[in-house]
Formats: C-alpha cells, sequence, structure tokens
C-alpha cells in the first residue's frame, strides 16, 4: 500500500504537469508579494478600457485588452496573470521536454530533472532576474518573450506530439499581435535566418542543428497569420482592415529626438507646404506625450499620419538624413540592449485606479493597498543581481560559442536569442526610444541555453549509471 502511495507520489512529480505548476507559481512570486497584479503608467487602464468600450487605441492593438477582460472573467485580475503565468510556465517546459533526449529507458529521469532544471531555472529568472515582474504587470510586454520562445520551439524542437505542436502555434499566431513590436521582431529575426540558411554555405550547419525549410516556412505561415488575425480583429470591432497601430507616429517621435527633424523642416520647409512647417521652431523632444507637440494641432495620432509618413519617406530616401538616422539608430540599439532594469511600477496614475475600480472591482481595496500604491516596491537587489547574470550569461555565450563540447542545437539556440535581443533593442529604441522596460522583457531569456546544456550534462552523466 505504502509502496504503491510513493509510486503515485513519484510519478505526479515526474509529471509535465506538476513542473508547470510549481513553475507558474514561481513566476507569480512578486505579484503575490505586492498583494496585486502590477500595472503601468496610463498603459495598464488603457488595456482595460479598450476593450470594455470597444475602443482600437491609435497607439496599440486592442488583443490584449480582449485578452485581459475575457481571461479575467470580469471577476479578478489576477486571473490575468495567473493565465500568464501558466503560459510562460508551459512554454518553458517545452523547452526543457523537447531540448533533451527522451528515450525508452530514460523518460522517467528525464521527466525528474527536466522538472527540477526548470523549477531551477524559473526560481532564478523569477527571483534574480525580471520575469515575475513581467509575468506580475498588466501589460502586453509579456507576450514579447513569450512570441520569441514560441518561435524559438517551432524553429528547434525536436519532433514534437501534433497536439502540443498545434497548441504552439495557435499560442504564437495569438501572442504575436499583442504588442506592436512583436511582428517586426520575429519577421526580422525569421528573416536573417532565411537569409543565413537559404543565401549562405551555412546550410550544412543549420541542418545539423535541426532545423529545416519546412520550419521556417511553418514560422513565417505563422507570422502571416498573426498580421491577418488582428487586422480582422480591428475590423470587426469597427476599425481598419490594419493591424499595427501608430508605427509612424513612434518613428517621427524618435526622429525628433535624434534631432533630424529639425534639420530637415529648416532646409525642406521652403520649398514643401507641410503644417508641421508651423511649428518647426517649436517641436519639444518629448513629441508624442507632450502637451504642447504640433502632432496634436496638426491632427492627433490618426490625422497625423499621412503628412509624417511622405515626411519620413524622404528622410530615409535621401543620404544626407539617412545617414545620421543610421549611426543614431545604431548607438540607439547598443544602448538600449544595456539598459533594462526590471520594476518600472511606480505609484499608479489616477487612470489606472479609475479603470480598476469602474471595470474591476472586486480587486479594488486589495490594489489601492499594495505595495506598489504605497510605493513599497523595491527592485534595487533584483537588478543589481540581473547585471551580474547578464554579464555572465555573455561571457559564457562567447565562450561556448568556440567550444566543440556544446551540442549545435543549444548554440543555435543561444545565438537565436542574443539576435533576438539584439533586434528587440533595435526595434524599441529606434522606433519607439530607450526605456529599461524595452529589454528588461526580454534579458531573462539569455541564461535558457546555458540551463539546457548543464540539464544535458547531468542527465548524460545519469544515464551513463543506469
Amino acid at each position: 500500500m505504502n509502496r504503491n502511495k510513493n509510486i503515485s507520489f513519484v510519478s505526479v512529480l515526474e509529471s509535465e504537469t506538476f513542473g508547470i505548476l510549481a513553475s507558474a507559481f514561481i513566476l507569480l512570486t512578486i505579484a503575490i508579494y505586492n498583494g496585486s497584479p502590477l500595472t503601468f503608467n496610463a498603459d495598464s487602464a488603457m488595456y482595460i478600457e479598450a476593450s470594455h468600450r470597444h475602443v482600437i487605441e491609435p497607439d496599440r492593438p486592442i488583443l490584449y485588452g480582449l485578452f485581459i477582460r475575457y481571461f479575467s472573467l470580469n471577476l479578478s485580475l489576477w486571473f490575468v496573470i495567473v493565465a500568464q503565468s501558466f503560459i510562460v510556465s508551459y512554454t518553458l517546459s517545452c523547452y526543457f521536454r523537447s531540448f533533451f533526449n527522451n528515450s525508452a529507458n530514460t523518460g522517467r529521469v528525464n521527466a525528474k530533472y527536466s522538472n527540477i532544471a526548470l523549477i531551477l531555472f524559473t526560481a532564478l529568472i523569477s527571483l534574480c532576474m525580471g520575469a515575475s515582474f513581467e509575468v506580475g504587470w498588466l501589460m502586453a510586454d509579456i507576450f514579447t518573450p513569450v512570441s520569441i520562445l514560441l518561435m524559438g520551439l517551432v524553429i528547434f524542437s525536436k519532433p514534437l506530439k501534433n497536439a502540443k505542436f498545434f497548441a504552439i502555434s495557435i499560442m504564437l499566431v495569438l501572442a504575436l499581435p499583442m504588442h506592436n513590436s512583436n511582428f517586426y521582431i520575429c519577421l526580422t529575426l525569421l528573416l536573417i535566418i532565411g537569409f543565413l540558411y537559404f543565401l549562405t554555405n551555412l546550410r550544412p550547419v543549420f541542418k545539423r542543428a535541426g532545423i529545416a525549410p519546412k520550419r521556417i516556412f511553418i514560422a513565417l505561415t505563422l507570422i502571416v497569420a498573426s498580421n491577418i488575425a488582428l487586422s480582422t480583429i480591428h475590423y470587426l470591432y469597427g476599425g481598419e482592415f490594419k493591424s499595427s497601430r501608430g508605427g509612424i507616429i513612434f518613428l517621427m517621435g524618435n526622429v525628433v529626438e535624434m534631432g533630424i527633424i529639425d534639420q530637415y523642416l529648416n532646409e525642406q520647409c521652403s520649398v514643401k507646404n507641410y503644417q508641421l512647417c508651423k511649428y518647426k521652431d517649436s517641436i519639444p523632444n518629448n513629441f508624442l506625450w507632450d502637451a504642447r507637440s504640433p502632432m496634436r494641432k496638426t491632427g492627433g495620432w490618426r490625422g497625423s499620419e499621412k503628412e509624417y509618413k511622405a515626411i519620413l519617406k524622404d528622410i530615409l530616401t535621401t543620404p544626407r538624413y539617412l545617414k545620421p538616422f543610421i549611426s543614431s539608430s545604431i548607438i540607439l540599439t547598443l544602448k538600449q540592449f544595456a539598459v533594462f532594469e526590471t520594476g518600472e511600477a511606480s505609484k499608479p496614475w489616477r487612470r489606472v485606479n479609475m479603470a480598476v475600480r469602474d471595470y474591476h472591482y472586486n480587486d479594488f481595496r486589495n490594489f489601492v493597498s499594495s505595495d506598489q500604491s504605497l510605493e513599497k516596491l523595491d527592485f534595487s537587489i533584483i537588478n543589481f543581481i540581473q547585471n551580474i547574470i547578464f554579464g555572465i550569461c555573455i561571457l559564457l555565450y562567447l565562450i561556448g560559442f568556440g567550444s566543440k563540447e556544446i551540442e549545435l542545437k543549444i548554440k543555435g539556440l543561444a545565438l537565436f536569442l542574443i539576435i533576438a535581443a539584439l533586434i528587440n533593442a533595435w526595434v524599441c529604441g529606434t522606433f519607439s526610444g530607450v526605456f529599461p522596460r524595452y529589454q528588461s522583457r526580454v534579458v531573462w531569456l539569455l541564461p535558457l541555453p546555458i540551463f539546457l546544456h548543464l540539464l544535458k550534462l547531468r542527465s548524460n552523466k545519469i544515464f551513463h549509471k543506469i
């Protein structure tokens, strides 16, 4: 009887469900400590309001607002971040299961050690890096690393069961449209992989790493499907059949900060009748959000798009403007890559308080008494440790790429994640600006290949004893 109970208990510990549940709970650590889901400035409020009011904001997709509305069940915002924690936990579990030898004789050992590794990895990225903060945040940012991880599974993982591969594919199609940047990050990443595979002599290396043209094509198909799906959702909610929101305006805001717009208007306003020319001597650096911004006087987010698109096209096709744009973009990319402090959770704005009160009243009392609302949160220790881990990861990557002892698939994943982090820095730094939250959402992915390699080494030692 006791033996059967012991066997049953061991089976539970070895099950994938146990690993996912334990990992998901750890990912909720910061939200539990805070006493409420975390929010960001007015952005969290805008997501909550959008789906309830059926409003498509000009600067963001509506999908994350719908995610909040339907996963909260109109009962609690806790359900939203619990859903986020399970999505991340499940995705990570797929890595620890699929990057692993699962032969018949070693399956139980694999299951045991993959669960242990998953839990340890989740504890590291939750308690020493920003993963738990991202999961517990009512922001679409969490779906950027999720999109990157899911695309990595499509491209790198060993053949998965049809049901699991279908689930991963659906998750990717839904994760990509949550944030404007996801589509561009993943498409650029895939184009680089496709270029290296099809147009260079690296094809044999890709094949040894398990990357096949079929996987690249599937990933591309899913990216296109996500774009069509979001365009359809926007159309059904009364908007245009259009996916990305406000990209032209964001880029214009950054061109202003680069200082290029001043030179351009001074040289072109004598020959081109732009509305922006009226304000060329009084354009604030905070072009997007300053109440005095000329954008508010030239048509706002929607009304200014046509003129700004013409200006940007002229800038990007004229060498004397393009050169400083490229140099500024490189500098901003490098700065953004190195700026990843987590914990941008200042005292919630009044608009957030109102949104929680109006649409999620069950959460309101805990929300206003949370550590964030009382300004008690401190992420200085996490950020200090995160900087150290980041440095160690970069050092180990540099050493590992030259080592013949590390599996080629692990090297490929490490390169994939580094390129993804650089593309994230480029997209955000160039098209929006350098802000810690943009890079903090992806920096915690970097230890993953290292953990997978260590797990492989440990499992090989165990298997040799069997």
